[in-house]
């Protein structure tokens, strides 16, 4: 790791820097501000934040759309076991911008073997931009695997299905796996297979003439006597409740439709034709 360069520098809206590239890496943080930068073949915008990493020998321009403020800091890097992926990055938690702070510190002040202590500090920057890198794609296959995970109990939830060893199938602990699984959705995957269940039993009780023994077996409930249980403790009501619920409700429904009174079209003293023509205007409203 070797320290190449770096300026700090606030640039007005609408200022332009003109395509060019470097012989090493370059790391462009915006403190502030806001633009658009061209790498290579793409175009990002950024804010305040926002960091761009580019290859050495990568074209790149930058227009600011606001006045802002900018580090610029150039380092050569040749350790194959860090990953230093080109594009925009986002630094959440500004553990980025802690290091590149202490990098301008040490440059301005140029205390005895700062160019050393440099090259160190540089070193350091390029593992931690690695790790967020590492971090950004372990989040991604989380996410896939997370995803993969919730259509599985979309499709099965009816079946009898051991939670813990689909966690170990996917790589993970049960204890790590739900804690990643409530922060996407906000449930535990048991009480996310708990409603998916619940949901299906309420279809089937209010819909089909299925004995409640059926119901709990179509939404994958183990016995009768734990339906009945955490159907009541989610809803408020036994099965057999709401289905009265349920079948009072289409039988007040039905018995309002009957009880409407018919259309009638209005009539004129003109007679059938008046009436005819309302009936037809009427269709095309």
């Amino acid at each position: 790791m070797k320290f190449e360069f770096l300026y700090r520098s606030v640039r007005a809206k609408q200022f332009y820097v003109a395509h060019h590239s470097h012989n090493c890496y370059e790391l462009v943080y915006y403190v502030n501000g806001e633009g658009q930068t061209e790498i290579g073949e793409n175009t990002y915008l950024f804010g305040s934040g926002a960091y761009s990493l580019i290859r050495p020998g990568t074209m790149h321009d930058e227009r600011r759309t606001e006045d802002t403020d900018v580090l610029f800091i150039g380092f050569t890097c040749d350790d194959d076991r860090l990953m230093l992926p080109e594009g925009m990055f986002q630094d959440k938690d500004a553990r980025i911008w802690s290091i590149l702070s202490s990098l301008d510190d040490e440059f301005t002040a140029k205390r005895t073997h700062y160019s050393i202590m440099l090259d160190q500090m540089i070193g350091q920057l390029a593992v931690e931009l690695s790790r967020q890198m590492h971090e950004t794609l372990s989040l991604q296959t989380n996410g896939k695997k997370l995803l993969s995970f919730r259509r599985f109990l979309d499709e099965h939830f009816g079946q009898k299905l051991n939670l813990n060893a689909l966690a170990v199938e996917s790589g993970y602990s049960y204890d790590r796996f739900r804690h990643l699984f409530k922060e996407e959705t906000g449930v535990s995957p048991q009480q996310y297979l708990l409603s998916k269940r619940v949901e299906r039993a309420s279809d089937l009780l209010g819909n089909t003439d299925l004995s409640v023994s059926e119901v709990a077996i179509r939404s994958g409930f183990s016995t009768d006597a734990q339906f009945c249980k955490l159907f009541k403790r989610e809803t408020g009501l036994t099965p057999g409740r709401f289905r009265e619920g349920q079948r009072i409700g289409i039988d007040e429904r039905h018995q309002t439709e009957r009880l409407a009174p018919p259309h009638r079209v209005p009539r004129s003293p003109n007679g059938r034709h008046d009436a005819m023509r309302a009936t037809f205007g009427e269709a095309l409203l």
